[in-house]
């Protein structure tokens, strides 16, 4: 309806979700049938439509002015001017500090982390940043200084991304027998990496990636004849070849995933390509189901095996609050592992009216086990002054170990989780006699 150079229009508003709809589709003529987020979980929802226009949720009167000639941009109407390419610039997304934890050093670190990235989001830098306690080793600071460069492109399909790092740190490699098990050896590699993501679908991908550092190892080696020790130097060129299929439709909260299913399984393969010091075969199946029994209890369930074999093969690394809980954080080693942890977690109070920081408080009932192992050093003993347990509490090479017990998870204003867990500790199966209480506490989401 025309009323002079004003044109009037009538709005109704049929619907008030407090979420967002997706792909609808028409069943028939009238009915619309699409889904909805909700309350951590996808729902599929109907709309009759013909209801819907007779009782709007609203009706409003509004007004546009006619239009009788096309819109002018005069700020872009030159003529003459013609198409600028696009340029990148970058801003900074994100600069935080971090706890780091590095499988070549078989250290923790406190360090930085700052990402960038341009305009469209397709073109992204990592840059991270931390030191290895180096005073184990008697070496600098510098000594210690961890580096890594990544760039990541995902403006296609087939992502793919190349960098730059420098790992350098105290190793405790007990897989060495003529190395001293109270000093460890200084390493550090320097080189770079490419890599490629293809997804097979929504939820599907495979990963390969490629990398090559160049690294040398010093340590003080026994000798073999009943002489002096002294110090010697492994140098190595490491080409890594690695491939990984990945699925993941895990739906989260703020407490980490709630429901859903993550897998990946992966090869490789590292040789030495220089002196062969060091050639082995790399293969691990990581898998994580997350069942809902009701609106935020959850069953989580989790089983890991990894295993290097060959030539000085790469130790694999478990323990702390976010694997096997109630052993000191990545000290259980070994060529060869398997890993298994069961949790059922529960709500206790969504905002605690005494401490408002809290955005959510849970509990958790849980029990892990894992067994780890390297071929010919099954008896070997980790040392317990750096592994971090009391005196008489070594980890045995070989064993079955595993803990059972509580948790309880505080999550603050929304963004930070602090875990803390009580429980017992066993060896070799569950014998009653044997069992040993801790408490451990942590940061950090759930597996």
């Amino acid at each position: 309806v025309l009323e002079g150079e004003v044109e009037g229009v009538e709005l109704r508003q049929l619907t008030r979700f407090t979420s967002a709809a997706f792909d609808p589709v028409w069943a028939s003529d009238t009915t619309l049938v699409f889904a909805s987020f909700e309350d951590f979980r996808f729902t599929v929802r109907a709309l009759d439509l013909d209801s819907l226009v007779a009782a709007p949720q609203r009706v409003v009167q509004a007004g546009t002015p006619a239009v009788t000639e096309p819109w002018t941009y005069d700020r872009y109407d030159v003529e003459g001017a013609r198409a600028e390419p696009y340029t990148r610039r970058y801003q900074l997304d994100i600069a935080q500090g971090g706890f780091t934890t590095t499988t070549t050093a078989s250290a923790q670190a406190g360090g930085a982390t700052v990402s960038f990235s341009d305009l469209l989001g397709n073109d992204r830098f990592y840059v991270t940043a931390y030191s290895t306690n180096s005073f184990v080793t008697g070496r600098s600071f510098l000594d210690g200084l961890n580096v890594a460069v990544t760039r990541l492109h995902l403006g296609r399909r087939a992502n793919f991304g190349y960098g730059a790092f420098r790992l350098a740190g105290p190793r405790f490699d007990r897989t060495a027998p003529q190395q001293p098990s109270r000093i460890p050896s200084y390493e550090q590699t320097i080189g770079g990496l490419g890599l490629v993501s293809y997804p097979l679908s929504l939820f599907r991908r495979i990963d390969v990636e490629t990398s090559f550092g160049v690294g040398s190892k010093t340590g003080l080696l026994r000798s073999g004849t009943g002489g002096p020790s002294s110090f010697d130097t492994l140098r190595t060129a490491i080409l890594s070849n690695t491939i990984t299929f990945v699925e993941d439709h895990a739906l989260y909260s703020a407490w980490g995933p709630a429901q859903g299913f993550r897998a990946n399984l992966s090869v490789g393969y590292s040789t030495d390509i220089w002196l062969s010091n060091e050639n082995y075969f790399s293969v691990g199946a990581d898998v994580r189901n997350y069942l809902r029994l009701s609106d935020g209890v959850t069953f989580a369930s989790w089983g890991l095996v990894r295993a290097n074999v060959g030539r000085r093969a790469r130790l694999n690394l478990i323990g702390g609050s976010w694997s096997l809980r109630g052993f000191p954080f990545l000290r259980v080693r070994g060529s060869k592992l398997w890993f298994t942890s069961h949790e059922l977690r529960f709500p206790i109070a969504r905002r605690p009216p005494l401490f408002p920081v809290i955005a959510g408080l849970r509990g958790a009932r849980f029990v892990v086990a894992a067994h780890n192992w390297t071929d010919g050093y099954n008896d070997v003993f980790l040392d317990p002054d750096f592994s971090r347990l009391d005196v008489g509490e070594s980890l045995l090479v070989g064993t079955t170990k595993g803990s059972f017990g509580v948790g309880v998870r505080a999550n603050l204003l929304g963004a930070i989780v602090l875990r803390y867990d009580l429980g017992y500790r066993f060896s070799d199966g569950l014998v009653w006699e044997d069992r040993q209480p801790f408490g451990q506490f942590f940061f950090g989401f759930d597996f």
